[in-house]
């Protein structure tokens, strides 16, 4: 299965069960670039400064190690979940209230991914441009990076 299909099969529950969870005001738009599978959340229609906006691309995990003729490595391997929020007026403090960071966090805990966690300014909408085609995520200060305690170190 490649890693796109993967982003994929994990990116359509985690839309189906948002939709559910947020309020029905809420509008979720996913779509695909050349890392994975990505997912805008939004309090309704046109995002903008001062609203709850969260921004998420579901990608593979890269790898360490190379295979047996000198590429890099591709395996099945665990997925990363970028998540891009805008800050508040309060450093390091998301404007995406508690109550929906709950069901927001909930979900994506659920799908086993590592997760970059990204805050942009104050000011600066979160938006599905700013995963880049590398795998990064540009103009967003990079906040925490929740994983699984217990990842093998190695592709072995």
């Amino acid at each position: 299965m490649s890693i796109i299909a993967k982003s994929q099969s994990l990116i359509r529950p985690l839309k189906d069960n948002l939709t559910k969870r947020l309020p029905s005001t809420y509008v979720l738009t996913d779509s695909l670039d050349s890392q994975g599978a990505r997912l805008l959340i939004s309090a309704d229609a046109t995002p903008a400064t001062g609203e709850q906006v969260v921004a998420i691309r579901i990608r593979g995990q890269d790898q360490q190690f190379q295979d047996v003729i000198g590429n890099a490595q591709r395996t099945y391997s665990p997925m990363v979940a970028q998540v891009i929020e805008e800050a508040s007026s309060i450093s390091g403090v998301s404007l995406i209230t508690l109550a929906n960071r709950i069901k927001i966090d909930w979900e994506l805990a659920r799908l086993g991914c590592k997760q970059e966690r990204y805050l942009n300014t104050n000011g600066t909408v979160p938006a599905l441009s700013q995963f880049a085609a590398d795998g990064s995520v540009s103009s967003s200060n990079f906040n925490q990076e929740i994983s699984d305690l217990y990842w093998p170190l190695s592709g072995q």
